[in-house]
């Protein structure tokens, strides 16, 4: 069932969506009159909370989680998802050590192993496996969405083995709240409905569509690699024409923010504009440490001087210190042309997120 770049026409996806539903408020009300015995949890016990931001790519998810990840109670995991490719390719940490040799991540590998008798590099898998387009079928996003509206109970291999990093990470780090910016709409809906054990959240994070539009159209970035001298680096992927990078936008965040809507607790869910966050970063980053529970003791702006264990996501991880202003370029180096064939395939939704042709954001 394919989901039209124009307009974001997804109609299929809201039947399934609502079918889902309603079969799974009937499956809660047929369960828990048939239930004999449960096992009641303490009200008074604090579950640790989990934070997936949600984005299309190019957004500042990176920045954020750095932020937040500053704060005393929160840990940023960065994009966890990739764990074992990061481990394969013995990439860098953001504290400046490879993986192989920094402190957290030998703990957390030694805890895991000691625990569960696991090996991240050999453990099997630890993220959703991307299905071949062969495989897309409608059966297959049927069985999908049972399991995010939890009527399926099937706990897949990679679902147990990211509960068991997660729990080992939050007595490793000995935080409350773990950041994820995977940035995986599926997988954090799947993590919702089949970990209970956490309080789980989604920040959906949203950038005007001609920033992103420009960002993913550069040639080149600079990169500074721990150890070595700053360098400029030639894309040789993911450069995309305007409007391509536009239809992703449209898709990306028309999924989140309608799955949101329809599945998730409205108390659990959160949007929060880019151009916000650079232009009120003080108020933007109290305003979601609040949202988490959390008391906004001192400024989170700044990053620099904790150290983060990231892995994975933007290269910006390893050369930011601070939230910068708004970055505007795309006013002067995207053609009107190309704003045209942009707005064309995102005008309504980039609208609907509170940007208009004239402003870059509203408040």
């Amino acid at each position: 069932m394919k989901i039209k770049e124009r307009g974001i026409n997804i109609q299929g996806y809201k039947f399934l969506i609502y079918i889902t539903q309603i079969s799974s408020k009937w499956y809660q009300r047929l369960h828990s009159q048939i239930q004999i015995c449960t096992t009641q949890e303490n009200p008074n016990m604090k579950k640790n909370t989990i934070l997936f931001i949600l984005s299309s790519g190019h957004s500042g998810s990176t920045i954020l989680d750095l932020a937040l990840g500053t704060h005393k109670d929160c840990f940023s995991l960065g994009e966890i998802s990739e764990i074992q490719t990061e481990i394969d390719c013995d990439t860098y940490c953001v504290c400046g050590d490879t993986i192989s040799t920094c402190d957290f991540w030998t703990r957390v590998k030694a805890a895991l192993f000691k625990k569960y008798h696991i090996n991240i590099k050999t453990g099997g898998d630890f993220c959703i496996k991307p299905q071949a387009k062969s495989k897309q079928t409608i059966i297959n996003k049927i069985k999908t969405l049972l399991k995010i509206t939890g009527i399926s109970k099937t706990k897949d291999s990679w679902i147990i083995n990211t509960d068991r990093i997660y729990n080992t990470i939050f007595q490793v780090s000995d935080s409350p709240v773990l950041i994820d910016s995977s940035k995986n709409l599926i997988r954090a809906l799947l993590i919702n409905k089949t970990l209970k054990n956490y309080d789980i959240k989604f920040l959906h994070l949203v950038r005007d569509v001609r920033g992103v539009a420009h960002s993913y159209n550069k040639k080149s970035f600079s990169v500074q690699l721990p150890g070595e001298e700053k360098k400029e680096v030639q894309r040789t992927k993911d450069i995309y024409p305007i409007a391509d990078t536009c239809g992703m936008w449209n898709r990306y965040n028309g999924r989140i923010t309608l799955i949101l809507k329809t599945l998730a607790n409205k108390k659990n869910s959160k949007r929060v504009m880019y151009e916000n966050l650079c232009t009120n970063p003080d108020e933007t980053l109290k305003d979601i440490i609040e949202w988490l529970g959390l008391a906004y003791t001192c400024s989170l702006k700044k990053f620099s001087s904790t150290e983060h264990h990231n892995v994975g996501g933007n290269p910006s991880r390893f050369n930011s210190a601070e939230i910068k202003s708004v970055d505007e370029k795309w006013r002067n180096l995207i053609d009107k042309n190309d704003i045209n064939k942009c707005m064309k395939k995102a005008r309504w939704l980039n609208w609907y997120y509170g940007y208009r042709s004239g402003k870059s954001h509203t408040f």
